[in-house]
């Protein structure tokens, strides 16, 4: 039970690390690089799927 707990409070934590990181990476970067990414993956999984 206490390991549970551990290992929720600590992804609890990891969680809270990357949505600061990234609202503070937003206010200085473009979500360009995001858009890009999406666009290809979803091409990419569209290709995969009909192929």
């Amino acid at each position: 039970m206490a390991g549970r707990l551990i290992g929720a409070g600590l992804s609890f934590a990891a969680a809270l690390a990357a949505i600061h990181f990234l609202m503070r990476w937003l206010q200085h970067a473009s979500m360009t690089i995001f858009v890009i990414y999406r666009v290809a993956l979803g091409l990419a999984l569209l290709v995969w799927v009909l192929l």
